[in-house]
């Protein structure tokens, strides 16, 4: 069941990079991006734009990255349990890009957006689950102990 959920969300993932993500109904020349990859472009430029400083390009910047996670999959859920670091980078990967709902208020987020951002959700609920079921006990009681 494990690996079947984490193949899942790995397809969603592939999947996101080729469906369409967004529409802007006034038109225009980013009308529609119509597939993740170009998203990703788009975003990957936001964060060099001289003209979009400040908190804005260091959101980019996280949006960007917290593509890594996802692609480090693969190799970290294989790790029992997974790294705690590893689950954190997901679950604030997927908090991190629930902020394009409300940034993008008047457009209409499409499926590539959703498959995207809920492959995160999916792979940070295996990673939790494969810790989980390793048998880590959470808190004070998994840190080293001093002598």
């Amino acid at each position: 069941m494990f690996w079947a959920t984490a193949a899942v969300a790995w397809a969603a993932y592939a999947l996101s990079w080729f469906l369409p993500v967004l529409h802007i109904p006034e038109g225009g020349l980013f009308s529609d991006i119509d597939a993740g990859w170009k998203a990703f472009a788009t975003t990957v430029l936001g964060i060099f734009s001289p003209n979009k400083l400040g908190w804005i390009s260091l959101f980019f910047l996280g949006s960007v990255l917290s593509n890594v996670p996802v692609l480090m999959s693969p190799w970290m859920l294989r790790r029992v349990p997974p790294a705690r670091w590893f689950i954190i980078a997901l679950a604030a990967g997927f908090l991190l890009n629930l902020a394009w709902i409300p940034l993008l208020e008047r457009i209409r987020l499409l499926v590539g957006y959703w498959l995207w951002v809920g492959s995160m959700f999916v792979l940070a609920v295996v990673a939790i689950a494969g810790r989980a079921g390793a048998g880590v006990p959470e808190g004070p009681s998994n840190l080293p102990q001093r002598k």
